[in-house]
């Protein structure tokens, strides 16, 4: 907590402050003195407590759960009125965070849960795909022969014939590719990549902080665009604007990594759409409240967009992906294959380069504003005497 604010103590002084409505009374300037230094303070502490404590294992305390969770509500939904004014959209955050999305789950069910999976990872990814691949033949058989069917190419008892050895073989593929009664399918990714909740953690605050470079950039043109050269300290504003934005996304791959066997789904994918939702749930409710045309709805939209593509790359790339691996498998494309959506690939692939020539094109086509804008920062003109 020290460290915390030592570290925080010379960047906050170079901010100003204007306590004038509350300078009558010691309380209030108490609060005006400590308020700069709450989120710091806080973030850096719980961090301290989650390393302590996720370190040991996958198995989460309550203490660290409940503290690790409101300190993610408080870099995700942080108060805008400062520490001391709680809004909605931070305590809606901190219910669905808590109370919807994460389940309780005891250390003796996790052991357990852990040695049942335990080195047989290569073995149920291997029978998710055999499975899945199964099913997709039995599917395309299926509308093969019932079109056939109805062009009175095959009639009825002949279907129903060569359909009942297709169902036998995907019965035996089933059957085979359980374990203690669960299909493999849904144990392949559930596990996380590594045996402690700190390592996830950092897994995940690695690929989100990867993955947010292209919100960063954005955020990054945006600030150009719209700050003034009049403000005190323009690249201060500017750096802790950037760090703010890069430390909420990295916050949603560490959540999902520290927490993942709490969280809610079978794998990387699953949990991190609930994520997601987790995530965009707490700010309907103001959201409808203040935009009101379809104008002012976009920005509200595209930081849903943003929200959604990030906790899908997370899921996919972070921690199925690497389950894969893990598993010998080293082509991506089987990725989607085990999900079920081979055609989820090519979609995926042509939206992130759709998303990358979008963002080229921006930047391009507002190349010259964006240079003056950091010009206009970095060297801020004098005001006329």
């Amino acid at each position: 907590m020290l460290a915390a604010l030592l570290i925080a103590a010379p960047f906050t002084s170079l901010t100003r402050f204007d306590a004038s409505f509350l300078s009558a009374t010691s309380l209030g300037n108490l609060a005006v003195f400590l308020d700069p230094y709450i989120l710091p303070i806080w973030v850096f502490g719980v961090v301290a407590i989650l390393y302590a404590d996720g370190r040991t294992g996958l198995w989460v305390s309550d203490r660290a759960r409940l503290l690790g969770l409101l300190a993610a509500t408080t870099v995700l939904f942080a108060p805008s009125a400062g520490w001391f004014g709680l809004p909605v959209t931070f305590l809606l955050g901190w219910l669905v965070l808590g109370r919807i999305l994460v389940r309780t789950l005891d250390a003796e069910t996790l052991r357990g849960w852990v040695e049942q999976l335990s080195g047989k990872r290569s073995w149920l990814i291997d029978s998710a795909l055999d499975r899945n691949a199964a099913e997709q033949a039995l599917r395309g058989y299926r509308r093969k022969q019932f079109s056939s069917l109805l062009a009175g190419e095959v009639d009825f008892d002949k279907y129903e014939k060569k359909l009942d050895v297709h169902l036998e073989k995907t019965e035996a593929v089933r059957t085979r590719t359980q374990l203690n009664g669960q299909d493999a399918a849904t144990l392949a990714l559930s596990m996380p990549p590594f045996s402690d909740a700190w390592r996830n953690g950092l897994h995940g605050a690695c690929y989100a902080s990867l993955f947010a470079l292209p919100w960063v950039v954005l955020g990054f043109a945006d600030f150009l665009g719209t700050t003034s050269s009049s403000t005190p300290n323009p690249l201060l504003d500017l750096f802790f604007d950037l760090i703010m934005l890069l430390l909420r996304w990295t916050a949603v791959g560490f959540v999902l990594g520290y927490f993942f066997p709490y969280l809610r789904g079978r794998s990387g994918l699953a949990k991190g759409l609930y994520l997601c939702l987790g995530l965009i749930l707490p700010t309907l409710p103001l959201a409808v409240i203040w935009n009101s045309s379809t104008r002012s709805w976009q920005p509200t939209l595209f930081l849903f967009l943003q929200t959604f593509i990030h906790c899908v790359l997370l899921g996919l790339f972070a921690f199925d992906l690497k389950a894969l691996r893990q598993g010998g498998q080293r082509d991506w494309r089987l990725l989607f294959e085990i999900h079920g959506l081979p055609a989820v690939g090519v979609t995926l692939s042509s939206l992130a380069v759709a998303i990358g020539t979008a963002i080229a094109t921006l930047l391009t086509t507002q190349i010259s504003g964006l240079v003056g804008a950091a010009l206009r920062v970095v060297l801020p003109q004098s005001p006329m005497p």
